[in-house]
């Protein structure tokens, strides 16, 4: 299965690690990147982890207590479509 990161949830994720990075440490960072690289691992392996929203037609799964990768699959492809933080209005809680 191949991974596609959405442009707006890839320029998400990626503020979040320069934000880490900035203003708590690289560590945390870096700690933050394997827990989503591991996600994107299982997802290659086709396992569906994460909580389904049939309202939103998609998948949620809690990245390190503070984050949420959003995802959805098409055919052999999962798409993934936001990266938020938990603490905001994120509409997965159906």
């Amino acid at each position: 299965m191949n991974i596609i990161w959405l442009k707006d949830a890839q320029d998400k994720y990626v503020n979040t690690i320069s934000y880490l990075a900035t203003n708590f440490s690289i560590k945390t960072a870096i700690a933050l990147q394997k827990e989503v690289e591991k996600c994107e691992e299982y997802l290659k392996l086709g396992l569906q982890i994460g909580k389904y929203s049939k309202l939103k037609n998609a998948y949620c799964c809690v990245i390190k207590e503070y984050n949420l990768l959003i995802y959805t699959t098409v055919e052999n492809d999962i798409i993934i479509i936001d990266f938020l933080s938990t603490r905001s209005d994120h509409g997965f809680n159906d």
